[in-house]
């Protein structure tokens, strides 16, 4: 039987046909166990996608120092072997090789998977011996591309890296319901109260940025086990070594900023009522006042808002890589501490234009945070030297909010009323996202052994966010601070440095 290396099977791939004469293939048959009834062992489809799968897969991790995926390939690599290995024994025990020859039974299966068959049935010493030659070659291409140890060990490829990223973001927040002021009433009659009569701005511009640090140690010996890893065999045992997927840990400050600001329309008084303006149920004016029908128009209504937050998040979390090499799935949980400054301020002048007045609110509010980040992330050869990739995200948090601060009515000649506020609920917030990014180590020309790589993201998100507080009065009870739902839609861009 004439040699074929590893190699040529690689090159063979789906088209062994266009490399050896059908008539050739039409001979290559293996011994059937009925009449037209072929013996294929269910391992030779999972051996031959592996070959290239997993070849593919470990001469792209060479190309841009992935040692995740270079360490995942190699693994598959070894394991492949020892599978040969296996086989060869298990076909010694039951006979001789010879017995394998070809006969001329007839095969229902194509040619090109007789072609394989025969490779990996009669050839399998020599192509166990090109295995490994093929595993010493891609390791000293490593070595020469990306590694500084030069050690012969395959964890040792899988090595610790960072990655540093900046992202800058911008969007707006529509609150999904608007702060609510001012009120009106028929003169004495409580039953006709009407409350908010005067929306305040729901709408806010967001802006802001993150700094985020993250470690990939290398492959935990717990870490989850990769799709691409043919762990069990339905004949022989399970794998002792299963390949495992890296973990990674991440450290993120942000700082984000919400601002509304708008002249709102000036309210007429209707005719036959009040208008109100409730107080904060404490103090000397606990209730508030009233401005008698036909002075009760207010003007410069103006309503501002400054949203300032803070936060600090840890993470942990792994990725899965899937039998397509190009594919990958990243799944993150951690704990987040923030704290939000938020400051609102409503006011107008009412009674014929002689009675300005303002409502003014503060608040801090310290939260602690539970999230979890899940990402699919595909790769796209844009050519040769531009590399690109394509992710989809979702997140979730759940916020233990302690929020603390005061409401204060202020009327021009009176004594400003103010309200303690407090406010510890819980809240919800969940996200979706989507994101491009480009490999600019090419246009930077960076030494990936020195400089590491640069890449540029871009992208954009929608958030629900849960914790958005809003004060409501009535003028009988104290001012009361209540969290309320917000969309918020931004785009961002980023700059990402992953050091070797």
């Amino acid at each position: 039987m004439a040699h074929r290396s590893i190699k040529t099977l690689l090159a063979l791939g789906v088209a062994t046909a266009a490399f050896v004469p059908v008539s050739a293939l039409a001979q290559a048959q293996l011994p059937s166990g009925g009449p037209g009834q072929p013996i294929i062992d269910p391992r030779l489809r999972a051996w031959e996608e592996a070959i290239h799968l997993t070849h593919n897969a470990a001469v792209k991790a060479v190309e841009h120092c992935d040692r995740g995926t270079f360490n995942g390939s190699m693994s598959t690599i070894e394991w492949l072997a020892r599978q040969l290995a296996l086989h060869a024994e298990e076909s010694d025990e039951s006979g001789s090789r010879n017995s394998r020859e070809p006969s001329d039974a007839a095969f229902n299966e194509s040619a090109i998977d007789i072609n394989v068959a025969r490779l990996l049935f009669v050839e399998a010493p020599t192509v166990q011996e090109d295995i490994k030659e093929l595993s010493d070659d891609l390791k000293e291409r490593w070595k020469e591309n990306c590694d500084h140890s030069n050690s012969d060990s395959i964890t040792d490829v899988v090595g610790p890296k960072a990655e540093v990223s900046v992202r800058v973001f911008t969007g707006f927040m529509e609150l999904l319901n608007a702060p609510g002021f001012l009120g009106s009433e028929v003169a004495g009659d409580a039953t006709t109260r009407e409350l908010g009569v005067v929306d305040g701005e729901d709408s806010g511009d967001v802006s802001g940025f993150e700094l985020e640090v993250k470690i990939t140690p290398g492959a935990f010996p717990f870490g989850p086990p990769s799709f691409a890893n043919p762990s069990e065999d339905p004949i022989l045992k399970p794998r002792a070594d299963p390949i495992r997927n890296p973990w990674h840990f991440s450290v993120t400050a942000r700082q984000e900023s919400v601002e509304f600001e708008k002249m709102l329309e000036d309210y007429d008084q209707q005719v036959g009522r009040v208008t109100l303006l409730p107080g904060v149920g404490v103090g000397p004016n606990a209730s508030g006042f009233v401005i008698p029908d036909g002075y009760g128009d207010v003007t410069e209504i103006n309503y501002d808002g400054d949203y300032d937050s803070k936060s600090f998040r840890v993470g942990a979390g792994f990725s899965w890589d899937f039998p397509d090499p190009d594919i990958n799935v990243f799944l993150n949980g951690g704990a987040e501490v923030g704290s939000d400054d938020v400051e609102t301020r409503f006011s107008g002048v009412t009674n014929s234009g002689t009675l300005p007045f303002s409502y003014d609110t503060e608040y801090e509010n310290e939260w602690l945070a539970m999230s979890m980040f899940f990402k699919v992330e595909k790769n796209l050869g844009l050519s040769e030297d531009v590399l690109a990739k394509v992710s989809v995200n979702a997140s979730y948090s759940r916020r233990f909010n302690d929020a603390s601060g005061y409401d204060t009515l202020e009327v021009l000649g009176f004594e400003p009323g103010m309200a303690d506020l407090s406010n510890n609920d819980s809240t919800d917030g969940y996200g979706l996202g989507a994101e491009i990014e480009l490999d600019l180590t090419p246009f930077l020309e960076l030494d990936n052994k020195s400089a590491g790589k640069a890449f540029f993201r871009i992208g954009g998100s929608y958030e629900r966010v849960g914790n958005i507080g809003v004060v409501t009065r009535d003028g009988e009870n104290p001012s009361m601070l209540e969290f309320e739902d917000a969309d918020k839609v931004t785009g961002h861009a980023a700059l990402v440095f992953k050091l070797p």
